[in-house]
This record gives C-alpha cells, sequence and structure tokens, in this order.
C-alpha cells in the first residue's frame, strides 16, 4: 500500500458514516486484481466520498433513486470532484488525478477493465457490508426497491468478470432471502425480529461494523447501595461460604484429606434483574384491566414463580448493529435537565448531523449525560427523568428497531409529557415493551464511546436465561 493510499484509507475511515463499506472495497480490488494500479486501489477507498459531505439542496433519496441515470451521473461526478481535490491538496501527480478521477466518474458504470473491476469490487463490498441497510429500506417502503439493488449488484457486473460473478451471486441469494424474510417480519404490528436470534446474514453483517477491534464495557459496576430506581429492592452481596467459616465451623467440603488448608469463598447476591445496566423482558410492564403484556397477560400466564411466558428466557442473544444518539453531546452540554425530552424531530436531526440511523433490527442507543454524575446521588437528582417522548417511540416503532437503551434509569423521559387518554404515567414503555415488543435496556454506560465520538458499532448483551424473571443484568459492549 502506497502512503498515498493510506492516506485515502485513512480520510475515508475517518469521514464516511459507511467507511467499512469503502474499505471493504480496496481489499476487493486487492483480491480481483493483486497487481491493481495505485489510481484505482485510491478510487476504491474513496468511491462513495460524497455520502460523507451531504448536499444540503440536493432532494435525491438512495434507496427511492439507486436506479435513476440522473441521480448515478450526479453521484459519480460530485464524488470524482471529491477525490480530485483531495489528491490535488496532497501534492498529486496530474496523471494519478486523472486516472483516479475517471474511475471514480464512473465506478457505478464500468467500461473498461479498470472500472469494471473497481464496479465488481463496489458490488461485493455493498453485499458485504451494506446489506443491512437495504433490508432497512422496507420500513420506509421500498421492498421491491430493495430486491431489485440487490440483484442489481450481481447484474451489473461485466461479464469477464466471472470470478467476481461467482462470489457474488451466493451473497445476493442470502440477502434477498433475508429480505424475503424481513418483508414478513410486522404481525399484529410487531418486529419478528424481537421474537428470535439474528439470521447468520445479519450477524456476518453486524460483524463487519469491526474495524479497529476497541471494546467499549457500556455498564458500570454494580455494589451494596448503589443508586436504583426506587420501585427495585436494594442490592446487596453477602458472603456464604468463607475459608474462616469452614475452619471455624470445622466443615469438610472436600472430605477429610485436607492438610494444605484449601478454602473457598462464595455468596448470595440478592437484587432485582432490573439493577444497574439491564434489559426488560416483555413480561416487565403490564397494562390495561387484563394486566396484559406483550404475549400474555397476568391473569392467566403468571405462576407463583413468575411470568410463564415472556419471561427472561425469551430474550435473544442480542448481536446487532448498535448506533448510539448521543443527545448530550449534540446538544453542546454535559448532561440534558431533569424530565427533559428527546423529541422524535430531535432524534431525525441528530441522524442528520452524524449520517447515522437506526434501520430494521438494529439497537438505538441514547446518552443523555446522566451517568456522568454517578454514583453522587445528588448530581444524578439534577438530571433525572430526561430521555425520549413518545414522538420518539413512534419513530423507533416504525423503524423496526429491535431494541432501545439509555444511560438514564427508566429510558423514557419522566414525568411524561403527555401521558395521552386514559392517562398512562410510562407510555413509552407501553408502546415499545407491551404493543410493539421493543426490548428496552436501562442504566447503560455511555459515557466513553460518546467521548471516542462512536455512533455505530457491533452491539452485544447476553441476557441470563433465568426462568421466571422479568429482565436480566446485563454487561453489554459496543465493539468498533
Amino acid at each position: 500500500m502506497t502512503a498515498l493510499v493510506a492516506a485515502a484509507r485513512a480520510w475515508a475511515l475517518d469521514v464516511h458514516p459507511h467507511a467499512r463499506h469503502l474499505e471493504r472495497t480496496l481489499e476487493w480490488v486487492d483480491i480481483l486484481d493483486p497487481d491493481a494500479s495505485e489510481a484505482l486501489r485510491i478510487a476504491a477507498v474513496t468511491h462513495d466520498i460524497e455520502r460523507a459531505f451531504p448536499d444540503p439542496e440536493a432532494t435525491w433519496d438512495s434507496a427511492r433513486d439507486w436506479d435513476s441515470p440522473a441521480y448515478n451521473r450526479w453521484h459519480q461526478d460530485r464524488c470524482a470532484d471529491l477525490v480530485s481535490a483531495w489528491l490535488r491538496e496532497q501534492g498529486a501527480g496530474d496523471a494519478l488525478v486523472r486516472d483516479a478521477d475517471a474511475l471514480v466518474r464512473n465506478h457505478e458504470d464500468g467500461g473498461w477493465p479498470e472500472a469494471d473491476t473497481l464496479q465488481a469490487a463496489d458490488s461485493l463490498s455493498f453485499l458485504d457490508t451494506m446489506v443491512p441497510l437495504v433490508l432497512g429500506w422496507t420500513s420506509h417502503g421500498y421492498a421491491d426497491n430493495a430486491a431489485a439493488k440487490l440483484r442489481h449488484s450481481l447484474d451489473r457486473m461485466a461479464p469477464d468478470q466471472a470470478r467476481a460473478r461467482a462470489l457474488a451471486a451466493p451473497k445476493v441469494e442470502r440477502a434477498l432471502a433475508q429480505l424475503g424474510a424481513d418483508r414478513g417480519i410486522v404481525t399484529h404490528g410487531t418486529p419478528a425480529a424481537t421474537a428470535a436470534a439474528p439470521s447468520p446474514e445479519r450477524v456476518l453483517a453486524a460483524t463487519g461494523l469491526v474495524r479497529s477491534g476497541r471494546v467499549f464495557r457500556l455498564a458500570r459496576e454494580r455494589f451494596p447501595g448503589m443508586p436504583l430506581f426506587p420501585g427495585h429492592p436494594p442490592f446487596q452481596v453477602l458472603s456464604y461460604r468463607t475459608p474462616q467459616g469452614i475452619r471455624a465451623a470445622g466443615d469438610q467440603p472436600w472430605g477429610p484429606l485436607n492438610d494444605a488448608g484449601l478454602g473457598y469463598m462464595s455468596e448470595v447476591v440478592l437484587g432485582s434483574q432490573h439493577t444497574g445496566a439491564h434489559i426488560d423482558a416483555h413480561a416487565h410492564m403490564t397494562v390495561g384491566e387484563d394486566d396484559r403484556w406483550h404475549g400474555g397477560s397476568a391473569r392467566t400466564q403468571l405462576g407463583d414463580f413468575g411470568p410463564l411466558t415472556g419471561d427472561a428466557t425469551e430474550i435473544p442473544p442480542l448481536w446487532r448493529r448498535g448506533v448510539l444518539y448521543d443527545v448530550a453531546g449534540f446538544r453542546d452540554v454535559d448532561a440534558l435537565p431533569a424530565g427533559d425530552p428527546v423529541t422524535a424531530h430531535e432524534v431525525e436531526a441528530i441522524e442528520r448531523e452524524h449520517g447515522i440511523a437506526a434501520r430494521a433490527g438494529d439497537v438505538a442507543l441514547f446518552r443523555t449525560g446522566y451517568l456522568g454524575g454517578w454514583p453522587d446521588p445528588e448530581l444524578l437528582a439534577r438530571h433525572r427523568g430526561a430521555g425520549p417522548d413518545i414522538s420518539a417511540a413512534r419513530l423507533l416503532a416504525e423503524r423496526g428497531v429491535i431494541a432501545v437503551g439509555s444511560d438514564t434509569e427508566t429510558f423514557e423521559v419522566q414525568p411524561a409529557p403527555d401521558p395521552g387518554e386514559p392517562a398512562n404515567p410510562q407510555p413509552v414503555h407501553t408502546l415499545l415493551l407491551i404493543e410493539k415488543g421493543v426490548y428496552i435496556m436501562e442504566s447503560l454506560d455511555l459515557e466513553a464511546i460518546a467521548a471516542a465520538a462512536v455512533r455505530e458499532f457491533l452491539f452485544v448483551a447476553l441476557p441470563l436465561a433465568i426462568r421466571g424473571a422479568t429482565g436480566s443484568m446485563v454487561d453489554p459492549v459496543a465493539v468498533v
């Protein structure tokens, strides 16, 4: 890799909302043509660069217009202009600028061997990294466009790109199968993604978000006396067996042969599964005279040892694309004021600012800055209750996210500015958890990923499958 190719890669990784697609295109160029020119490698890692610099006056929608000749011409020309200007700033020679410009200006169309290689690498990378985005088009009414776009990724490859076509064909087949499943996910208003673990295709796509290997832990430590939502029991850790206790009692847990004085310690942990960072199971909340939860009712499906359906055993492992909405950072404040709402309009403004949006099957996380005061109860009190309102919840539900989360104890804004009729103190929980089956996580530590300006990542959380529990403590991670 030449110094200029490395610089182009670093530029793309720094500014582009879909940097992994550009990086993967470069990797595919090297696979398809190990002797690729410097111009081709630069074009590969920069060919979609205009998406990093949105034109505020443009009215194009790539989900709607991807097959429009006018849109593709505008997109290719704008990318080429930006790449050429950047290359000149780097002091590149005229010949290199000319060759890279021509490749970027025709990366959708191809037309000669190098351009055809770039086009094929672009398609393969798209199928590796961007299928979740295309699947998300279904929630915006572009399901047919999504299927056509996936097929086009293969169909557009030049006939002489036989190897690339053979590699792409099974990828397209898998993506179309996943699209078919996703197009049927809505049953009584519920995303089926919330009912099962992600498909292998989604797992692979989410894993593709990992570029640097950095891992951010999204949970604070739990300890006796820790701050909790007042409706939950206090958290306790009590020693059950200790070396001194075993010795004093004369117990012999291993039998009489213990000349080495081997001892051990175990403990009893007392507390709600809603302690610290945790995820709510569907049966956590009920509404109405029949005490209905998502998929069940306390009147008929609540036993002596917890709910018989909708408990923690039904929460799938979460290995998903995660998106951070850093609301405090967007407002340039340390933390939102107590009881301050985050509206759908602000969610969309953050998406425009950061170029990242939650889609179907994703996990959407909201940072209010609340845990910046942890564990000082006075500091926390100044910012308690900020969070998404019902308009933001509706937007996320329409997107088909599998789960949402925040750094607060209640996720949604409290008290509710619009409790509705009849009055409901937690309309967001009612809509997401009860009506739509969207899992809710609370008390997530989002300070470090916000400080690192991480917006998109692999989100991993593995709930404990405890029968009868209405949630699970988790120690989730964001991997970038």
